[in-house]
């Protein structure tokens, strides 16, 4: 025998038909219960109350020879004390916009090696009223004080470094290296982080793919890690790209038979270099724009072996390898 849960078997009873009339009499005492408690909330409204309200803040007009250092507060509190209907609007149907606070006529002091400011949230008291139209009282504000703590501002002049995002065209790449305009750019802010800044970054925003002729970009100025209180004048610059098409080529050139004061004897004598050209400077290239030197300092052995190093070379190629890359050498004493 199936047993019903006795809640369930009375709105079983109530959506008889046979139960009109104790479903018109259910139907009264809901409707008596919805005017009770509307009553009530009426009341409860009309009730002069007490609530904390809690908005960000937005800092404007900052002292312009100055860098803010700390983190000031970023929230303020207000206590209002006001009618039900009023604050149950400022806390669920009004939008938490930022309050701005105007900071220029802020006094900053100096205090040791620190500039130092204060700012008295109860000049605000005039604002918040003109924005939020309170008919009642603003208890307070918190916190009564914004401090702020500042270093003066410096600057020095970088150079502009390439950090460019660049996919050449199969054959093909840079004729030189890239050229800025400007090609060095004022840096300010505070002088702890300017002392480890010696460069600022030129960066495009989309990747440079299928290059092959020549283009004039505009590039975004940032700092090494992206130092935020960096400020670079101006953040942008022009990069020229000059493209050239380049083939491979290989050239023997004489290792150098001196190291220091000290003359060696190599074997072998030359090496052989492989390097890429463009088609326009290939016939220019020749032996004697390139200084082979053995990577060592162990000039007091009688013999030795060492890696080949390649001191000078045109501007104009990139090596792409060395044969061999090992030599012998032995020391000539005088």
């Amino acid at each position: 025998m199936e047993i019903q849960n006795p809640i369930i078997k009375q709105l079983k009873e109530v959506v008889k038909p046979r139960d009109a009339n104790f479903r018109q009499k259910l139907y009264v005492f809901l409707v008596c219960l919805l005017i009770s408690v509307s009553i009530w909330l009426l009341i409860m409204l009309s009730k002069e109350s007490v609530t904390t309200l809690e908005y960000p803040v937005k800092f404007v007009n900052m002292p312009a020879d100055m860098v803010l250092k700390n983190k000031p507060d970023s929230t303020l509190q207000f206590r209002i004390s006001s009618g039900g209907f009023e604050l149950m609007t400022l806390r669920y149907l009004n939008r938490r916009r930022p309050v701005t606070v105007d900071l220029s006529n802020l006094t900053v002091e100096k205090k040791g090696d620190q500039y130092l400011g204060r700012y008295e949230t109860t000049q605000l008291r005039s604002l918040i009223f003109k924005r939020f139209n309170f008919s009642e009282e603003l208890i307070s504000i918190s916190p009564e004080f914004i401090y702020f703590r500042f270093d003066p501002l410096a600057s020095k002049k970088v150079p502009v470094v390439q950090d460019l995002n660049i996919e050449f065209e199969k054959s093909y790449r840079l004729s030189d290296s890239i050229k800025f305009t400007p090609d060095s750019v004022k840096i300010a802010g505070p002088k702890d982080l300017l002392a480890d800044c010696k460069e600022v970054y030129a960066v495009n925003e989309n990747p440079l793919t299928g290059v092959k002729a020549d283009m004039v970009i505009n590039c975004r100025l940032q700092t090494p890690e992206k130092i935020e209180k960096i400020q670079v004048i101006p953040a942008m610059a022009q990069a020229d790209i000059v493209v050239e098409k380049y083939t491979e080529a290989t050239i023997q050139v004489p290792v150098s038979q001196q190291i220091g004061n000290v003359r060696i004897k190599t074997f072998p004598a030359s090496v052989q270099i492989t390097y890429l050209v463009g088609l326009e400077n290939y016939e220019r290239i020749n032996p004697g724009m390139f200084t082979v030197i053995p990577d060592t300092t162990e000039t007091n052995r009688t013999d030795a072996s060492a890696k080949i190093r390649v001191a000078e070379s045109p501007s104009f190629i990139n090596i792409s390898r060395i044969e061999p890359e090992v030599i012998e050498y032995l020391v000539i004493k005088q």
